[in-house]
């Protein structure tokens, strides 16, 4: 009997993997799956009287990375801070300690698979990297970029993600038109801003009326994400990209005689935790136009251009047939789909190449239903009422040594 461990560090994780579990249990006598939770996890730790340093310094230091980093950014801290410091050694002794309970979870029962959600998190980075030393399979699981949709990758998510970056894969590939019609009539779903409970129609319609006749997007990213802290090399807030943007287009415009304005949207997951106030200030005196409340197709679809740094709303600006500019790492940073800055001598020019360049329709479409239809794995994960065979049959299949066409 094959044995499966998923691993949750919050209540959303647990409910989806609880149902993946009873799935996986229902197959009497072929499959052991077990849900661990982070918080049982360490207080088993602190009671497990085994010890190990199975994993050395350095991977230790790649396990706690994100949570310190996010600690740093969350608190505005420097790295010589004090309270840095002092969380840094929290982190190693916590890393430590369930590293030990695990190590010894994963050898006594056997285990053939590890899943987590993101893999970025000490809770979750700290199982792969046993995992990948014990030579132990893995599969992280992140929500997909279409509704009803999520990530499954054997590699990582987002930028770590398996899917081919060359640009030859997907022109090779067929299509079935009736279901490319389908997926461009998808539409992005309207994110709520963090602990709104309604939509305001009044403030939509006010921005909506804010919108120039001709502008150029730059949608704001969670700032303690692992999109902005570990997949963006260079830009490391939305203050430095928001400078960068600005710079880029206002030079663009100069050397061309042209007008474009730059419209921002926060992002609402981080609506009460960072505040922007003085940044809206410097740069609407510039002619920045901020944004909070209006649907993401409303801006989506009156954009010339869409600047990122590896957003989400990068995908959904090519379904709509927008160019894509990209500042960070994404799996979409694909000749013939979307530009990148490294690609040009400076963002102005870069501007200019993804303006005046026509769109290759026929490529971008055959990326995007590849990520859809062959990528993605149907889901109905906010759903505990529904089955997710399809998410099962995944898991199984991984387990089962099944290798996928561009792996």
């Amino acid at each position: 009997m094959k044995s499966i461990v998923l691993l949750s560090y919050n209540n959303h994780q647990k409910k989806f993997f609880q149902k993946l579990v009873n799935i996986i249990e229902s197959r009497k006598g072929k499959y052991k799956a077990y849900l661990l939770t982070s918080d049982k996890v360490f207080i088993k730790s602190i009671f497990n009287n085994k010890k190990y340093n199975f994993l050395n310094t350095e991977e230790i230091s790649d396990v706690i990375n994100y949570s310190y980093l996010k600690f740093k950014v969350r608190y505005k801290l420097q790295d010589d801070s004090p309270i840095s410091r002092l969380y840094r050694k929290i982190l190693l002794f916590k890393c430590r300690l369930m590293e030990a309970y695990l190590y010894t979870f994963l050898k006594d029962n056997n285990v053939n698979l590890v899943i987590v959600w993101n893999g970025a998190a000490l809770e979750a980075a700290l199982p792969i990297c046993l995992a990948r030393k014990l030579g132990i399979k893995t599969i992280f699981m992140e929500n997909g970029y279409f509704p009803g949709t999520v990530v499954m990758d054997t590699q990582g998510v987002n930028a770590k993600n398996s899917l081919p970056r060359n640009r030859d894969f997907y022109e090779n590939l067929s299509i079935d038109e009736e279901k490319l019609k389908q997926l461009k009539g998808i539409n992005p779903e309207y994110r709520k801003l963090r602990g709104e409970n309604k939509l305001d129609d009044n403030v939509i319609q006010k921005e909506t009326k804010l919108l120039p006749d001709k502008f150029i997007f730059l949608p704001f990213q969670v700032h303690t994400g692992t999109q902005v802290l570990i997949n963006s090399p260079v830009i490391k807030d939305m203050e430095q990209l928001l400078k960068v943007a600005y710079q880029g287009v206002e030079e663009f415009n100069r050397k061309h005689g042209l007008d474009y304005r730059l419209v921002v949207k926060e992002h609402p997951s981080d609506h009460g935790r960072i505040d922007y106030s003085q940044l809206k200030e410097e740069y609407s005196e510039k002619g920045v136009i901020f944004l909070k409340k209006i649907p993401m197709k409303e801006v989506l679809k009156k954009a010339e251009l869409v600047i990122t740094l590896n957003s989400t709303v990068g995908i959904e600006a090519l379904l709509y047939g927008k160019p894509v500019l990209t500042l960070g790492d994404a799996f979409y940073n694909i000749k013939g789909i979307t530009y990148t800055l490294q690609d040009y001598e400076d963002l102005a020019s870069a501007i200019n190449c993804a303006l005046k360049d026509e769109f290759n329709r026929e490529l971008v479409d055959k990326f995007l239903y590849f990520l859809r239809y062959n990528y993605l794995v149907e889901s109905s994960k906010n759903d505990t009422s529904r089955n997710d065979e399809r998410v099962v049959e995944k898991i199984i299949s991984v387990l089962e040594g099944k290798k996928y066409v561009w792996m």
